[in-house]
């Protein structure tokens, strides 16, 4: 079998077992059929059990992401559970045959996890602004599930080797395959980063699906520098060459308030210099002293102090400015 839609973990390897497998199946739901390998034993019908209580659920929230549904006679999704850690996978973008993996058949979010995964690349098929067997259907796929189930990425977590790698600009070109955790990195990234930095739903993205992610930012912004913004800011919180630390997939919202507390500081600068050259101002704010009084540093002296201070200011707030450029909507 051609695997051309999949969810694997770094070098892992979709099994071979077509033929091989004696599926039992547990139960139905409307939309779905879920069965899993007699050889899971015990554990078999508590993960499809799992599976069979939020499959509808997770259908009805990506057809409201998608503002579709599943053509009649893709229906209904067949669901396998399998013996294996691979993760999961089915033959192509349209199959609604979907393979999940037991792993160690302990974590129940992790099957709705790779369930939500594998169906979200049925709906891209059936929309068809997005290539699930590319980067940035990998990523959305990824995303997605990841937003149904936020505490089962466990070790798919993608965006780590981007940001510890080279960094290459995967928004303004696309990749096709769904195997390469540098290219799907970078796309699950800027997707967060238009969900959650930019605070655009995920319809709205889904919407504007694009040949590439770029395309998906002019689509939603109207702006043709996705990649210079995202790469800017990213590498404003995390320095290129520097491991990160990071083990989920969005590090965004990226907050600036060091930024506003720092701009504030050279602003009083400029204001406190601004008070100092002024004639009437406060002219020896530490001692308090009147102006023509014992204790005035004098005219001239609270004129250069005041420039000073003016100067300073400016300096740090253009400063301020430079680094920050391309890191805001």
């Amino acid at each position: 079998m051609a695997n051309s839609a999949q969810l694997v973990l770094p070098g892992g390897l979709i099994p071979g077992t077509a033929g091989l497998v004696n599926y039992v199946l547990r139960n139905s739901t409307a939309n779905f059929r879920v069965s899993y390998d007699d050889a899971l034993g015990a554990q078999g019908p508590i993960l499809a059990d799992a599976v069979l209580a939020t499959c509808e659920a997770d259908m009805a929230a990506l057809i409201s992401w998608f503002g579709v549904s599943l053509a009649s006679n893709t229906l209904p999704v067949n669901i396998y559970v399998d013996v294996g850690s691979f993760g999961a996978y089915h033959a192509n973008c349209t199959d609604t045959g979907l393979h999940l993996a037991a792993f160690a058949g302990t974590n129940l979010d992790l099957m709705r996890f790779l369930l939500v995964a594998e169906l979200d690349e049925c709906f891209m098929a059936a929309q068809g602004k997005w290539n699930c067997g590319s980067s940035s259907g990998e990523g959305l796929s990824r995303v997605l599930a990841t937003e149904r189930y936020p505490n089962a990425l466990n070790g798919f977590a993608s965006a780590p080797t981007w940001l510890d790698g080279a960094r290459p600009n995967w928004v303004d070109t696309t990749e096709n395959t769904d195997r390469d955790y540098q290219s799907i990195g970078c796309s699950t990234l800027f997707l967060n980063y238009l969900r959650y930095q930019l605070n655009y739903t995920w319809k709205a993205i889904i919407a504007a699906g694009a040949p590439t992610l770029a395309g998906t930012f002019t689509l939603l912004t109207g702006k043709t520098n996705g990649w210079a913004k995202f790469s800017t800011l990213v590498a404003y919180k995390y320095k290129p060459g520097v491991p990160s630390g990071v083990t989920t997939d969005n590090i965004f919202p990226i907050r600036f308030f060091t930024d506003i507390v720092r701009s504030l500081a050279w602003a009083w600068m400029i204001i406190a210099g601004g008070l100092l050259i002024t004639p009437g101002g406060v002219f020896c704010i530490a001692c308090g002293a009147p102006i023509n009084v014992p204790g005035y540093i004098g005219r001239p002296a609270t004129i250069v102090v005041g420039m000073l201070l003016i100067a300073f200011g400016v300096f740090g707030l253009v400063t301020r400015k430079l680094q920050q450029t391309g890191t805001r909507s």
